[in-house]
């Protein structure tokens, strides 16, 4: 201030000092009194405007240090007055410091105790704030308060990294190191464009004793499991499969995305769960709700890679409503090396919904459940290079329960698929009283080792952990239409059963190339799972006797025609199996490939072609 009021004195002071005829003095002759007051004006405005600046400071141009004042409830300088503070805290603002104590509120543990609130007392600290708001900025959970530890819950200081993103674009990684970063169920849902979330680290779920203690149940109305709401028992007037229902919580939900990449370190980087401790409840209480480990949900263009999935209580990886979604390298592992009634339940790997133009490729899934699963109104699915061990294999269904809308699953092809004791090969599997079709799917060069059944069409679908009345009051002739079905080159070996085909609605149901042999099982045999029925019992390798050939019925009439035909393919279908011969079930429309597993006639079967025929079992080699 004392440099703007000597402003105008200055400025008269030299051009007194000049000398009378010099240019430079005849020149500031035109300077008037009111520039000068001007110039002073403008001096002091500046002063106004930009206090920190030190004009006569001993190091020229500065910026000033202001103090950081700590409340003395959550200072961890106890002890230490305002001035000791001050000189620790060299380059903050105010505004920055107010940021990250606001950052740092405290947060709540998974076991609902409160942990003291940490406020940022060095400059060190204030500068973890997030950078400015770019499509490169690069943010950790740390930078809003998270504490990493798998121990503090982090949801809130997650999701407002995800906000951050949601805002600026750019780039979170989860990490740097193997953090694990807490959080709850339904906790995490953001809308991203153009953002890549990296795994160093984890995510990491509540175990069911810190999410649902009472063992809650899933809302009424949903029909996901045990539901015996009224409209759950109802045949017609269910809009939508209860499988929407069941993925109601995730970890991690990403809805209406595109242009996100998801890659981890391809190693522990990922998201996790106490899986177990839902599995121990849920394999005979069904009803009791779980979550899963992540949801993409009405998203586009998502890439996910080197992403490792762990222990989920219930599926660990959705895809429902997307396009566009490209897995590669991507890993699900399950700790439990049992099955079906002792297993984990209801853990798919993989659930695919409602989606089209997903490719997953170059990937290892473990499961108690299906492995990779694509369910209804389903396309343009592309399955290659996957490693499957235990668990149920590749199936596709279930298809129309609870009478939900027609169902549409269309252009599917699996290849290059190895799998490890896992209990089917490949299963299609749809519901009594269904509507829709499953068209154009394709299972090709697939390995077997030790699985329990090589392959399974089964139109009787109802287990009792989704229908605990059971199927009893559901239509048996109405189906779901099957056309185009294809199994090709299948090798390896099974333990049980090489396949059971129980077509109540098929339409060229082709098998090529099958070579399956039996062996022994070195393990103890898993269960079935919980109300299903064995298709046929372990039994000691022995020749099939030769299947007869039914009487072809000769009469007038294309539906005459048609039905000699699928009998003639259905009585021919065993023996070809062993000489690795093509075979086809076809079937004309409203008929079947033979005999149902319970020895009745099917629509379209003339009189004499109702007698069973015998199952298959293959010759051991």
């Amino acid at each position: 201030m004392i440099l703007a009021l000597l402003w105008v004195p200055l400025v008269f002071l030299v051009f007194s000092l000049l000398p009378k005829r010099s240019l430079c003095k005849r020149r500031m002759r035109n300077l008037t009194a009111t520039k000068a007051l001007l110039a002073s004006l403008a001096a002091v405005a500046l002063y106004i405007l930009c206090p920190e600046v030190a004009w006569f400071g001993p190091e020229g141009l500065d910026v000033a240090t202001p103090t950081i004042q700590l409340s003395p409830a959550v200072s961890d300088n106890d002890g230490e007055d305002d001035d000791a503070v001050a000189s620790r805290s060299s380059s903050a603002s105010e505004d920055a410091l107010a940021e990250a104590k606001q950052r740092s509120s405290s947060r709540t543990s998974h076991d609902g105790n409160q942990q003291a609130a940490h406020v940022p007392s060095t400059a060190a600290e204030v500068a973890q704030r997030p950078p400015k708001c770019s499509p490169q900025a690069v943010v950790t959970p740390a930078q809003f308060g998270a504490v990493g530890d798998g121990r503090a819950n982090d949801t809130q200081a997650v999701a407002d990294a995800l906000a951050f993103l949601e805002h600026c674009g750019g780039t979170l990684l989860f990490g740097p190191g193997p953090q694990r970063f807490a959080v709850w169920p339904g906790g995490l849902r953001a809308s991203l464009k153009n953002v890549v979330l990296h795994f160093d680290g984890a995510l990491m779920g509540p175990s069911l004793q810190s999410w649902n203690p009472e063992h809650g149940s899933w809302p009424a109305g949903s029909c996901a499991y045990g539901d015996t709401s009224p409209e759950c028992h109802s045949t017609s007037g269910q809009r939508e499969s209860p499988e929407f229902a069941r993925s109601r919580w995730s970890l991690l939900h990403l809805v209406n995305s595109s242009n996100v990449t998801i890659r981890g370190d391809g190693a522990s980087g990922g998201l996790m769960a106490p899986g177990r401790t839902f599995w121990t409840v849920r394999n005979t209480r069904p009803e009791v709700r779980g979550y899963c480990l992540i949801k993409i949900e009405g998203c586009s263009k998502v890439r996910m890679s080197h992403t490792l999935f762990r222990n989920s209580p219930m599926y660990h990886v959705v895809i429902m409503r997307s396009s566009n979604v490209k897995l590669t390298k991507v890993r699900v592992q399950v700790d439990d090396m049992r099955l079906a009634d002792n297993g984990p339940h209801n853990t798919d790997a993989i659930s695919i919904i409602a989606s089209s133009d997903v490719s997953v490729t170059e990937s290892s899934f473990e499961s108690g459940d299906d492995n990779i699963v694509i369910k209804e109104s389903t396309q343009d699915v592309f399955v290659s290079d996957v490693i499957l061990s235990r668990g149920k294999g590749i199936s596709i269904g279930s298809l129309g329960e609870r009478a939900a809308n027609r169902q549409v699953v269309n252009n599917i092809f699996f290849s290059n698929v190895t799998l490890h004791q896992s209990f089917y090969g490949a299963r299609i599997k749809t519901w009594r009283g269904g509507s829709g079709i499953v068209r154009n799917v394709t299972f090709e060069n697939f390995v077997l080792d030790r699985v329990i059944v090589g392959f399974i069409v089964d139109q009787d679908y109802c287990p009792l952990s989704q229908r605990p009345e059971g199927c009893a009051d559901l239509n048996e002739e109405q189906a779901i239409r099957l056309e185009d079905v294809n199994f090709r080159a299948f090798t390896g070996s099974y333990t049980s059963q090489e396949r059971s085909i129980a077509c109540r609605h098929c339409w060229q149901v082709n098998f090529q190339d099958i070579d399956l042999r039996w062996v022994t099982n070195d393990r103890a045999p898993p269960t079935l799972p919980r109300g299903a029925r064995r298709e046929a019992p372990p039994a000691p390798p022995r020749a099939a006797p030769p299947s007869p050939q039914l009487p072809r019925r000769r009469s007038a009439g294309s539906s005459a025609a048609s039905s000699a035909s699928s009998a003639t393919a259905a009585a021919t279908a065993d023996a070809d199996a062993k000489s690795g011969r093509g075979e086809s079930a076809s079937a004309g429309p409203g008929a079947s490939p033979g005999p149902s597993r319970h020895g009745r006639s099917h629509p379209g079967q003339g009189p004499g072609q109702t007698r069973p025929l015998p199952r298959h079992k293959a010759k051991p080699r």
